[in-house]
C-alpha cells in the first residue's frame, strides 16, 4: 500500500515534468518559425531595395548613354592612348588588372554655372580627367594634368563606375587600405607608381572637389580616385539620379 502511494505521489511530478518539456518544445519551434518568418520578410526587403536600385541604376545609363553591355578592354590593344597620356590603372590589392584609361571631361553648366565631372560609358574603364575636353572653350586648361608630369601643385583625378547587380571597375574601391599601390602604366609603356595615402566615404553634398584637385603630401604627385557609393536616392547636378555617397580616395607617387 506504501509502494502505491508512492507511485500516486511521482506522477503529478512527472506530468508537470512532460508539461514543462511539451512547454519548451514548443517555445523552441514558435522561435524558429518566427526567425524563419523574419528572415524571410528581411530578405524580401532588402530584394525590394536591390530591384529599385537596379531599375534607378538602369534609368540612369539611359540619360548618361552609359553602356552596362560594353565589353571590357582591359589590357586589350583596343585600349589606346598617346605617349604621355595615362593608359592602363592597376590596383593589386582589390583586383583592378590594367583597366583601359579613357579621357574625360566636364559637363555643360547646371543652373548655378557649377559644371560636373563627365565619367566613363563603359563599366570596366577608369575615366582620366582631361580639363581640355570642355563645353566651354574658354573653361579649357592649356594643359592637363599628366601622371608622371612632375606637376605637384595639382593632383591627376580620375573616376570609375561602382553598381548594383553588375561587376563595375571601381566596386571594391572603399575596400581600399592606406600604403596600398596604384600602378598607372603610360601609352609609351613607362609605369608610375603610386601609393594609398586616404580613403573616405562621404555624402554627396560634402564631396570636397577642391580638396580631390590637390595632392595630399606636399610637393609629391598626386592621383586621386573617385567613385559612387551607398543608395539610389539622390540626384547630381544635371537632376539625373545617383548614388547618394562618393568613395575619395587620395594616392602619392613613390615614398612619403
Amino acid at each position: 500500500m506504501a509502494q502505491t502511494d508512492k507511485s500516486l505521489q511521482n506522477k503529478p511530478r512527472e506530468s508537470k515534468s512532460r508539461l514543462k518539456t511539451w512547454v519548451k518544445l514548443a517555445l523552441i519551434l514558435l522561435s524558429l518559425a518566427i526567425g524563419l518568418v523574419g528572415g524571410y520578410l528581411l530578405a524580401e526587403h532588402f530584394n525590394m531595395f536591390n530591384l529599385r536600385d537596379i531599375r534607378l541604376e538602369k534609368i540612369r545609363n539611359e540619360q548618361l548613354g552609359i553602356d552596362a553591355e560594353a565589353p571590357d578592354n582591359s589590357g586589350s590593344p583596343d585600349c589606346m592612348a598617346e605617349p604621355d597620356d595615362p593608359r592602363f590603372l592597376t590596383i593589386p590589392s582589390i583586383g583592378v588588372n590594367r583597366a583601359c584609361i579613357v579621357p574625360i571631361g566636364v559637363l555643360s553648366p547646371d543652373a548655378s554655372g557649377g559644371q560636373q565631372l563627365d565619367a566613363p560609358k563603359s563599366y570596366h574603364d577608369i575615366g582620366w580627367y582631361n580639363c581640355q575636353i570642355n563645353p566651354i572653350v574658354s573653361g579649357r586648361c592649356a594643359q592637363p594634368i599628366r601622371p608622371g608630369d612632375g606637376n605637384t601643385a595639382t593632383a591627376a583625378i580620375m573616376d570609375g563606375h561602382s553598381c548594383t547587380g553588375n561587376n563595375c571597375i571601381f566596386d571594391n574601391l572603399p575596400a581600399l587600405k592606406n600604403g596600398d599601390q596604384i600602378i598607372i602604366e603610360r601609352g609609351d609603356g613607362k609605369e608610375i607608381e603610386y601609393i594609398v595615402q586616404e580613403v573616405s566615404v562621404v555624402k554627396l553634398a560634402n564631396v570636397d572637389m577642391t580638396k580631390m584637385m590637390r595632392p595630399i603630401v606636399p610637393n609629391h604627385e598626386g592621383l586621386n580616385l573617385i567613385t559612387c557609393a551607398g543608395r539610389w536616392t539622390a540626384h547630381d547636378s544635371q537632376g539625373v539620379v545617383t548614388m547618394d555617397k562618393r568613395v575619395m580616395v587620395f594616392a602619392s607617387r613613390g615614398e612619403t
